[in-house]
């Protein structure tokens, strides 16, 4: 069996409130479902449209993909209460207009007892699995050699139902000792430049502040840009059970006592004994 250990960190852009944040990430409470959605800053509610998409699929027990259908009604529900509730002008204009709201989308599902695990994705953000400490495998999937664009157009889910391309998938891979890292497109670009640095200065961070920091410098050294940005980190380990620990605890206590008693010097009755007998003979 194996255990698992989270890490979140979102930052929002520079000089905006975080209440304006359009990214979002969910996890299942039995961290075994995780999701992260960027939305389209120039879409309609986008931010409520992210939200909906994480939720869900996290809490999604039907199968997969009913919880974009799930997502899409409760978008619309959100935004014909706002509209109704706050009079606000521009957003019923939107609302007749029949704007919509789009968001790239990654999600990971585990499976502990089969030891599999199965990925979709849409759009420019990112999962990474770093299996056995090197071996990469990223969803969407990059040719080796070749190049992700990231530009203003990625493909994208849309509150209508109309979705910009298609989901990726990866489906019932084999689960093992390793790290998935979640993240919007901001972060996944700037890791794609120079992974082989970077990777370990994710791989280090410990604290919200910590992630703060790297993406203030990195922000203002002009290698990560300025936009909402999200990560999560999910390191599966191997469980090694209570009686296992106790074995490895008491084996290093054995050893650790066994170099103090070689240091010690030998018993002085051990050596009036040796003298004794010199004495009778």
């Amino acid at each position: 069996m194996y255990r698992v250990q989270v890490r979140a960190f979102i930052v929002q852009k520079m000089s905006e409130p975080f209440q304006y944040c359009e990214d979002h990430y969910a996890i299942s409470k039995n961290r075994e479902r995780f999701a992260i959605a960027d939305g389209a800053t120039m879409s309609f509610f986008s931010r409520i449209w992210a939200k909906e998409l994480t939720n869900n699929f996290v809490n999604d027990s039907r199968g997969r993909g009913s919880f974009v259908e799930k997502s899409k009604k409760e978008w619309l529900s959100f935004v014909e209460k706002f509209v109704e509730e706050s009079k606000d002008i521009y957003a019923l204009n939107r609302y007749h207009m029949g704007d919509i709201a789009s968001a790239t989308f990654v999600g990971l599902e585990l499976s502990l007892p089969s030891k599999k695990w199965t990925a979709q994705a849409i759009g420019d953000s990112f999962l990474f699995f770093i299996r056995r400490g090197k071996e990469i495998i990223s969803l969407p999937k990059i040719e080796k050699d070749a190049t992700f664009h990231f530009g203003n157009t990625p493909n994208y889910l849309v509150s209508d139902g109309n979705h910009k391309g298609e989901m990726e998938e990866l489906k019932d891979q084999d689960l093992e000792t390793g790290t998935f890292y979640l993240m919007t497109d901001a972060l996944a670009s700037w890791l794609l430049q120079e992974i082989d640095d970077r990777l370990p200065l994710l791989e280090a961070l410990s604290s919200e502040k910590a992630f703060q920091d790297l993406v203030e410098r990195e922000r203002n050294q002009q290698r990560l840009q300025d936009d909402d940005t999200t990560l999560l980190i999910i390191t599966i380990e191997k469980n090694i059970s209570r009686s296992t620990k106790i074995i490895k605890f008491l084996r290093k206590r054995i050893k650790k006592l066994r170099k103090i008693w070689n240091k010690l010097p030998k018993p002085k009755i051990i050596i009036i004994q040796q003298r004794v007998l010199m004495m009778q003979k």
